[in-house]
Parts: C-alpha cells; sequence; structure tokens
C-alpha cells in the first residue's frame, strides 16, 4: 500500500518573503551567511559563513529560546571540529565557509527561537538568525548519530 503523506523535501524550513535574508545577520565581527538550511532536527548547514573569530575574547554557536542570554541557551557544536572531549571557542577567522553546526544533547531545532554567534564570556549576540519552526507545519528527518555516538556534556 503506498502512503499519501507528503514527503518532506530537503531544506524545506526557512522560508522567506522575497528578497528577504534568512541566514546569519552580524551585529559585529563581520558575522554573516547565506541562507540557513535545516539539514535535520539537530543538524544546520550555515553556507558562507563569516566571523572575524580572531578577534573577540570567544565566540560559539549558541542556541536557544526567548531572550539571546548567557543562561537561555546551550553552545552548539561544528560538525568535523568539535568532539567529545574537545569542545572549544572559535578563535580562528572565517570567510566564506560552509559550516555545518550540530545541536546540544537533546536540543531539537523545534526547542530553539534564535542560532547565534555568542560571546560567552561577556554575554554578547554578536549576530543571529531567528527561527520559528514546528514539527507539524515544518517535518524533519530525525538526527540518526552514528554507531558508538554520545553526546557531549557541553554547557
Amino acid at each position: 500500500r503506498l502512503v499519501s503523506d507528503v514527503i518532506p523535501t530537503e531544506f524545506c524550513c526557512l522560508h522567506a518573503p522575497l528578497n528577504s535574508k534568512i541566514g546569519l545577520v552580524g551585529k559585529q565581527y563581520n558575522v554573516s551567511s547565506a541562507p540557513i538550511r535545516v539539514l535535520d532536527s539537530q543538524t544546520f548547514l550555515v553556507p558562507s559563513f563569516s566571523f572575524r573569530g580572531s578577534l573577540p575574547p570567544d565566540g560559539w554557536f549558541f542556541a536557544g529560546s526567548g531572550k539571546i542570554e548567557r543562561g537561555i541557551g546551550r553552545k552548539a557544536l561544528i560538525q568535523g571540529r568539535d568532539r567529545l572531549g574537545h569542545h572549544c571557542a572559535m578563535h580562528e577567522d572565517y570567510v566564506s565557509e560552509d559550516v555545518v553546526v550540530r545541536l546540544a544533547g537533546d536540543q531539537t531545532v523545534y526547542d530553539i527561537s534564535f542560532l547565534s554567534v555568542f560571546c560567552y564570556d561577556f554575554d554578547v549576540d554578536f549576530g543571529h538568525v531567528n527561527l520559528d519552526l514546528n514539527p507539524k507545519s515544518h517535518p524533519l528527518p530525525a538526527f540518526i548519530p552514528p554507531i558508538g555516538y554520545s553526546p557531549p556534556e557541553i554547557e
């Protein structure tokens, strides 16, 4: 029997009015990106990401819901860079690089209202994108971790 449900299309979630941008909008340190793509329930592709990471005291991808501040969100991981036991601030410059960001622990895209580049030491948002996704109107595949994967415990 065939299922008649509509299969979600890849990167279905971030729709915007014509001529608007749903990428990171920077306030400081040249934070910017092309429109962000949602890959699964815990993973974003941030294309053409730029950040002058060598200048601020620290810089993290940071996600949460509500006001963008240290006590509200959680540090996210950069795939291929961060791993269990090795998760550190971005101190290098990024110039139009494609970066894959994975949310921490059990946090999903449905739990957050922002993805930010954030100074954790001084509680400063360098730039962010607002999100408003829900599973009914924005169905996404679940994050399926690799075999033997255990999420790092991070702040």
